[in-house]
């Protein structure tokens, strides 16, 4: 299963992404995996750490964005397949498995990318 394959270190990148369009950048980072604080059973996001790993994440792949709540639609797909593959690594991914990572890519997206 992925979640055995991510245990085991092993991701993949699709070519058509996991993404939520309409979603800002951090939420889709944390998709699935969202961080919170508090005693259970009234546990909440923590929205502030997660803006602040995801931007760190972002700025070590070398995208820097001005605001992180964006809608993740309104990047270029070179920048959009890059979140996907900062936040793979950031869920411990040491082997990434890219789905023709710059298929639908100019020249210089697939530099991005790259």
């Amino acid at each position: 299963t992925p979640r055995e394959a991510l245990d085991k270190g092993i991701a993949t990148v699709y070519q058509d992404l996991a993404v939520v369009p309409l979603m800002p950048v951090w939420r889709n980072f944390f998709l699935g995996s969202e961080m919170t604080s508090g005693p259970w059973p009234v546990r909440r996001l923590d929205i502030a750490r997660m803006k602040k790993t995801a931007d760190d994440e972002l700025r070590a792949m070398g995208i820097v964005l001005d605001d992180l709540e964006q809608p993740i639609g309104t990047l270029s797909g070179g920048q959009r397949q890059s979140v996907a593959i900062a936040r793979a690594v950031y869920f411990g991914a040491r082997v990434l498995i890219l789905d023709e990572p710059t298929a639908a890519l100019g020249v210089k997206q697939s530099g991005v990318v790259l």
